[in-house]
This record gives C-alpha cells, structure tokens and sequence, in this order.
C-alpha cells in the first residue's frame, strides 16, 4: 500500500517558501527599476502578494496531491477485506485477545502508562498477523483480531504465536515505572463458513464451528 510522506511535504513548503520569496524580491526589484522607486510601499506591497501567491499555488498543487493519496488510502482501509468474489463458502475466524492487570495499571499508575503498555502490546499483535487481518481495538483491554479465510488450526496457531510474542515483548521503562513483561487472555472461534452478513458472527446469531482459550 502507497504511504503519504508527510516529512517529504514539509521540506517541499520549505522549498516553496524560498522559491516564493526569491520571486517576490524580484518582483520588488523589477518594478522599482522600471518605476524608479516611485511609491515604494506600493511596490513592497506588490512584491509580497506575488510571492505569496505563488506559494498559495505550490502550496495548494501539493496539498491537491496529498489529499488525493490520502483519500485513497481512507477509501483502501473503508474496503471490506470479506468482501471478495469467493468469499462463500471460505473459513473465517476471530480472536479476542485481552490484556491481563490493564485496569490495574491504569489505577495505580495512570493512563499514560497504561496507553504505553497497550501499544506495545498492540504492536507485538500486529507483528503476528497478515497483512488481509484486521486488528482493532474492542475493550479498554482487549483487542479483536478478524482472520478472512483461516480455518481452526490456522487461528490457534496464530493465537499462540501471538501469546508468545506478547510475553516476549520488551516494554521500554516510561515514567520510571518499569514492567517486567506483559501477558495476554486469548480466546479463538472458528466458523467454517458465513453467510453475507458477516456481522451476524460478531453478534453471536451465527454458530459457531470450532473455539478455544489459551492462557498462561
């Protein structure tokens, strides 16, 4: 997926900036050479807007630009990943992954703690799943994993992987409050196939095939 350099745009309004103040002065100098100086806030004056429109102009060229990256990036992310020609009849799993003593964390040491433990919590999930895998925030502390066209033995397989590297995973001292390690609840369920609805499967109205919990 294409990603919007955002540091790039940066250096380019810089570059814009001086490209537009170097035609300003030059407009100022033009026009009080072939003026003679007359009314020289007139032409100071002159000189500033032509230098500024023309930033406006880059500016605007590059923000156009920008927006539509962005936009097809927002309509990428809007697309649903199940909805696919061959979605019928394919396996779909979930998996509910909760952070163990989160609450507690929050309560003694606050959310700024708290936040920085379920980053990296978070990303040690996202370094276990595909790039077709959706991960998204469900509870305070628990993330829910959708997993398109994985069947049982696949999802618990993932689901430990993500266990493991949850309990592996280094959390960077914050506040001088330090956490040894972290370690997560993980519940599995298996559906063989669904329906075009997926929602159902989010809802409980869709049996379920196969589930699991795993913790440690």
């Amino acid at each position: 997926m294409e990603k919007v350099n955002f540091a790039c745009s940066k250096a380019k309004l810089c570059i814009f900036a001086a490209i537009s103040t170097v035609f300003g002065i030059s407009i100022f100098f033009v026009l009080n050479y072939t003026t003679g100086g007359n009314n020289s806030r007139l032409l100071v004056i002159t000189a500033f807007l032509g230098g500024f429109a023309l930033f406006s102009l880059l500016a605007g060229s590059m923000y156009f630009s920008l927006f539509k990256q962005t936009r097809g990036l927002v309509e990428s992310f809007r697309a649903d990943p199940l909805d696919t020609p061959d979605k019928e009849g394919q396996p779909l799993s979930i998996i509910m992954a909760d952070l163990y003593h989160f609450k507690e964390i929050n309560s003694i040491y606050g959310k700024v703690v708290g936040e920085h433990i379920m980053s990296v919590f978070t990303q040690a999930v996202l370094n276990c799943v595909r790039q077709l895998d959706i991960v998204a925030r469900h509870s305070v502390s628990e993330l829910i994993i959708i997993l398109p066209h994985t069947d049982a033995d696949v999802a618990k397989s993932i689901a430990e992987e993500i266990r493991t590297e949850v309990a592996n995973a280094y959390v960077p001292p914050i506040n001088g409050v330090v956490v040894s390690s972290i370690n997560c609840k993980i519940d599995v369920s298996s559906y063989s196939t669904f329906n075009d609805k997926p929602n159902h499967i989010l809802t409980g109205t869709k049996q379920q095939d196969d589930s699991f919990s795993t913790s440690r």
